[in-house]
């Protein structure tokens, strides 16, 4: 899919996410949408672009939607600029190459020291290594293998992020706010959304900065080969140097072998023959020293070797490693590698359009649900039930009124995301509740009991599907100064424990800021 029609489809699908309540985007016109793309209608095993695309543009006639994609995405036609960065490691290489090396002490070049030497051996190292990784990333099938090299980290994030001008705090958003308590509304809706999106995002950015690092790495080696080869050139035009070889570990054949595995194929270029085996015990410096100044060996011959040697073996293939970087580049930015985001996206729509996808009904109780928190509660969702489907939030269950908001379940209650005409009522229940709350058994352990009991009965089964979800960001934020922060949660998460358990056959996990008991079968 193309990288701008590609942005629409994530934004949209962000902002479906954190419009729980169908604020900017009414459920209706969502379903309506599925409907004319042709949701769940496509065979085969690629990703039905078209269909997103249908349904993206459709969505995107609204006017009110379109607005808000742009907010969702604001930024990401800035372009990371990593000209510099590659201008800046080339120059730099180019003027440390040059002032490296002082070709030899005393005028004598030792044919084993010369940098270029260890330069091309680390080189073909390099080579080698980089070709695994291009191997490993075509069997992975992940365009993020290639693009990794360890540097994705959060502060990485943060640069990318802060390198192109992009901003995701809720000030950033144009609409206002809704009051001191921050953004309400719509403007709520698009600070989440943009949230999420630049968090998918990134990872088409850190590609594109991946490939900016290489190309500077790339352009490093060429301008330090170089710079070595024309500081060489330049200390040979005013003086005269010799060449030989000392070593307190290699005898002659063994540096015959090293040269001849190494300049061998410049050798052969320039007709410049390397002594075999013993015959190179003649450039050895002692046997050189033995030998009239006029007849010692000339550096010049072997300064050429190396300097063509670093055009092979460097510089060449350096060059080629930078255009298909460069190459890659143009491909992200004309077609971004989110595929497996997009296919995340059509598989949810496929259930939610098709039924295949089991309704899950949210109940806060006690509490009134931060709409970020809700928005994280959904994800957790899909991740304890994979094949969720619609995901709706009934309105705040107060304390006190548990019984009236029980019999309110079976349809939609006050507040509550209205369900399609003729909808079953939801197969999954999710009580969600703060972790900051002290639990009562009489009160929370009640509650518990009788949501597991309808559970079961809408089921049809003795499994039910229920989870209690305890959020303790607040719980945390509140005590995270205190030494004994940790304790204090261990002991309410203990408490809390204790009151679930008790109600209800269940299994715990955690999920961020989330602990969460799931409905187990009973073990008669």
């Amino acid at each position: 899919m193309q990288t701008e029609m590609a942005i629409s489809v994530l934004a949209l699908h962000e902002l479906e996410e954190a419009d729980v309540h169908g604020v900017v985007i009414p459920l209706d016109d969502r379903r309506e949408a599925s409907e004319i793309a042709g949701v769940g209608m496509a065979d085969g095993p690629a990703i039905p672009h078209e269909v997103l695309q249908r349904r993206t543009a459709r969505l995107l006639r609204d006017m009110r939607v379109e607005v808000c994609v742009r907010e969702v995405t604001a930024g990401v036609e800035r372009p990371l600029h990593g000209a510099w960065l590659v201008a800046v490691a080339a120059g730099g290489a180019f003027v440390l190459g040059f002032l490296t090396h002082q070709l030899g002490a005393g005028k004598v070049v030792n044919l084993l020291s010369i940098p270029l030497l260890g330069l091309v051996v680390w080189n073909v190292v390099i080579y080698i290594l980089w070709a695994v990784m291009e191997l490993r990333a075509g069997w992975s099938g992940d365009p993020a293998a290639r693009g990794g090299h360890g540097v994705m980290g959060a502060w990485f994030n943060r640069l990318l992020l802060r390198g192109a001008g992009v901003r995701v705090e809720a000030e950033s958003i144009a609409g206002g706010s809704g009051g001191s308590g921050g953004p309400s509304g719509a403007a709520a809706v698009v600070v989440l959304a943009r949230r999420g999106f630049w968090e998918k995002w990134l990872r088409v950015m850190r590609l594109r900065a991946a490939v900016w690092v290489e190309l500077a790495f790339h352009a490093g080696a060429v301008g330090l080969a170089i710079g070595l080869v024309v500081g060489m050139y330049a200390r040979g035009v005013s003086a005269e140097y010799k060449a030989a070889w000392e070593s307190t570990f290699l005898e002659a054949p063994a540096v015959s072998t090293v040269l001849q595995s190494t300049l061998g194929p410049a050798s052969q270029v320039l007709q410049h023959p390397i002594p075999h085996g013993q015959a190179m015990q003649r450039l050895n410096i002692h046997d050189q020293e033995k030998l009239p100044p006029a007849q010692r060996e000339s550096a010049a011959g072997w300064i050429h070797l190396y300097a063509l040697t670093a055009l092979l073996f460097i510089v060449l293939p350096r060059l080629a490693l930078m255009a298909l970087m460069w190459r890659r580049g143009r491909r992200i930015d004309a077609q971004a590698p989110v595929e497996p985001l997009l296919a995340a996206v059509h598989a949810l729509l496929v259930r939610q359009a098709g039924g295949q996808g089991a309704a899950v009904m949210v109940l806060p109780f006690a509490a009134e649900p931060d709409p970020a928190r809700l928005a994280d509660l959904r994800l957790v969702m899909r991740r304890i039930w994979p094949d969720t489907g619609e995901v709706t939030v009934h309105s705040t269950l107060a304390y006190g009124e548990e019984d009236e908001g029980v019999e309110m379940l079976d349809g939609p209650g006050q507040g509550s995301v209205p369900q399609a005409p003729g909808a079953a009522p939801a197969s999954r229940l999710v009580l969600l509740m703060s972790l900051s709350a002290t639990p009562e058994r009489e009160v929370h352990g009640q509650l518990v009991r009788t949501l597991d009991a309808r559970s079961a009965r809408v089921r049809g089964d003795d499994q039910g599907m229920m989870a209690v979800v305890l959020d303790a960001r607040a719980f945390r934020r509140q005590f995270e100064a205190l030494p004994e922060a940790e304790r204090r949660l261990r002991e309410r998460r203990t408490a809390w424990e204790k009151i679930i358990e008790g109600a209800m056959e269940a299994a715990f996990s955690e999920d961020g800021d989330f602990f969460i008991w799931r409905r187990v079968a009973s073990q008669r």
